[in-house]
């Protein structure tokens, strides 16, 4: 399943990538529809069940087609409708909004007395990683920057003590933690982290394991 969800990744990329036809009659790329039936009759694929559709972005005519009739899980594609839907209804210029917010008051001393409360709305980039990127994801050495700074703004605004709890509040999304026809297998994966609106380093935690000095000693 895995290989097949890459291979149609790298179909749809392919579609992407290729210059679209000219609007005027000019026959399907013969050596694009070469290049796909070339990944498509591969062995490995043989007993899955794949479809495809490359339209011309110029004519709207179909480039090249299989099973595109059917009907299918569509599975990872689906990010591509979800990307288009955010672009269209809130823009390219978009910007998350994260909070440091109280119920409290501040005295002269610097003491806060209430709660102080980290509020997510659903940045995906409160993390370590560096944007844009390319082929891989690549991470700097500190993945708490962000709150960091945040921190640093709340010290300028003078506040030295906090008389309360400090809260994490992730309540700005519905409470759906996990997408309607995930499997239990889904969630063992770093894609598989429940969906929260404060999520910090892409809910992943680095873990490094040095063995002991000696053999027998525990691990560090």
């Amino acid at each position: 399943m895995l290989r097949s969800r890459v291979t149609l990744a790298v179909l749809i990329c392919c579609a992407l990538l290729t210059p679209a036809a000219p609007a005027a009659s000019k026959k399907p790329s013969g050596s694009l529809k070469k290049q796909i039936e070339a990944i498509v009759s591969q062995p490995d694929l043989a007993r899955g069940f794949l479809g495809v559709q490359v339209v011309s972005v110029r004519s709207g005519k179909p480039i090249f087609s299989l099973n595109a009739e059917k009907m299918f899980t569509p599975a990872s594609n689906t990010k591509l409708f979800t990307t288009a839907a955010a672009l269209a209804l809130i823009g390219s210029e978009y910007k998350f909004r994260t909070t440091l917010e109280t119920n409290g008051s501040l005295d002269k001393y610097g003491r806060l007395t209430g709660d102080l409360v980290l509020v997510g709305r659903g940045d995906p980039s409160l993390s370590g990683r560096e944007m844009p990127y390319n082929m891989r994801t690549q991470r700097d050495a500190d993945p708490m920057k962000v709150f960091e700074k945040l921190a640093d703004e709340l010290v300028q605004k003078g506040v030295k003590y906090i008389d309360g709890d400090i809260i994490a509040d992730d309540s700005y999304f519905a409470f759906e933690r996990y997408g309607e026809g995930w499997s239990q297998d889904d969630l063992v994966w770093p894609d598989g982290a429940p969906v929260s609106a404060l999520t910090i380093n892409d809910n992943v935690i680095f873990i490094q394991i040095l063995p002991g000095a000696r053999a027998g000693d525990k691990a560090a």
